[in-house]
């Protein structure tokens, strides 16, 4: 199992740990929190594991994965809520 695997970090998050920094002036904790509820949201509707979106090794958000996922649960749910996951992501 790779370090961190299931833990569901923000870009922002996967920048630093790539950077070897505990810092980045661009780091918004508020915004990581966001992505990562959002990112519950999206596991929840799509019953697609988060962990399916992460490459831990190198650091990396799979965006445009998400961003398919994210069309797909529009065709079942509300747009309302899959607006929301959109903003959160």
């Amino acid at each position: 199992m790779s370090k961190g695997k299931g833990i569901l970090f923000s870009p922002l998050i996967f920048k630093c740990l790539n950077h070897k920094k505990t810092q980045l002036i661009t780091y918004d904790p508020p915004k990581s929190d966001v992505f990562s509820i959002g990112m519950v949201m999206l596991e929840c509707c799509s019953l697609i594991k988060s962990e399916a979106y992460y490459n831990y090794d190198k650091f990396k958000v799979d965006m445009s994965h998400i961003s398919k996922t994210v069309t797909s649960v529009r065709l079942r749910y509300s747009s309302s809520l899959v607006d929301l996951i959109d903003r959160m992501l």
